[in-house]
């Protein structure tokens, strides 16, 4: 008898950059210890099922449009450990990642490959590979990080036959942050050479946006987020203009020259919006 264990890479990364800092931080921000990781996944997995053995630990992770990282390449190469990589979106999401994990997932119970698996992940989305997998007779184990109740489905939790929780103690060695703090200025020289797209982008996005929802960004706090949905379309903007995903120093420019056009529109009585670059944004009495 066989144990498989499968991990979202995103959700290790996000909820235990989260459970150290408070939040969760960009991976560049975070250290992941490959041995210790792979580790402590095969002991959390071989002790789903005492009586059996590791089959190999599935790692699913979107990869960048320049191809794999480093850290990816590693993994690859790593014993017991079978990459699957899908894709990163402009907004930063990943994409075919789930689908990924529920296709291995069915394909190994309906083959009587596994007995058991492990299941690191919170997305609601690969709840349907846990029935089936359960119907060919497989006992799921759901691992969530500290507080998973909290990062996980509710439904998803619901299906795994049992649930487990890592806190600090299990994650100690095994991912590291370091903390990036968002400085209300940042200098200009990490950006210069994307400036004009960004600006550019700054200028699609607020020209594209209905009255209420400048209102809205310009009413923010100066430390408020901009709303999720917008803040992915304009994030989408400008990687599109740009061609490729932005980095921190980048987005951080963006979202606060757009916060900035939103307020100065909205901080005068006349028809127009500033412009991220000085420029002014002519707008129609229907605007």
């Amino acid at each position: 008898m066989s144990v498989a264990a499968f991990v979202d890479a995103g959700y290790l990364y996000a909820a235990g950059s989260k459970l150290f800092s408070g939040t969760s931080l960009p991976r560049k921000s975070t250290r992941l210890d490959i041995d210790l990781a792979i580790a402590a996944l095969r002991d959390a997995a071989t002790k789903t099922l005492p009586d059996g053995s590791l089959l190999r630990i599935y790692w699913y992770d979107g990869v960048p449009r320049s191809g794999p990282t480093d850290k990816q390449e590693r993994l690859a190469e790593s014993n017991d450990v079978k990459v699957r990589l899908g894709t990163i979106a402009f907004t930063g999401r990943q994409k075919g990642v789930d689908s990924l994990m529920v296709t291995d997932l069915i394909e190994l119970a309906r083959n009587h490959a596994i007995a058991a698996a492990l299941l690191l992940s919170g997305d609601e989305d690969v709840r349907i590979g846990v029935q089936i997998a359960q119907s060919f007779g497989v006992r799921v184990h759901l691992l969530g990080i500290e507080p998973a109740a909290d990062n996980q489905s509710r439904l998803l939790r619901q299906e795994a036959d049992t649930t487990i929780e890592w806190g600090a103690e299990h994650l100690q060695g095994v991912l590291t942050v370091q903390p990036v703090t968002e400085h209300a200025n940042p200098s200009p020289s990490l950006v210069s050479s994307a400036m004009s797209d960004l600006d550019e982008s700054a200028e699609v996005f607020v020209r594209s946006r209905p009255p209420d929802q400048l209102s809205l960004i310009a009413n923010l706090q100066p430390r408020d987020p901009i709303p999720s949905e917008l803040d992915r379309e304009l994030l989408a903007i400008a990687a599109d203009q740009l061609g490729r995903y932005l980095e921190r120093e980048e987005t951080i420019y963006l979202r606060q020259h757009v916060k900035a056009a939103c307020s100065q529109r909205y901080a005068s009585s006349a028809p127009t919006c500033v412009s991220t670059s000085g420029a002014t944004l002519r707008r129609s009495a229907g605007d």
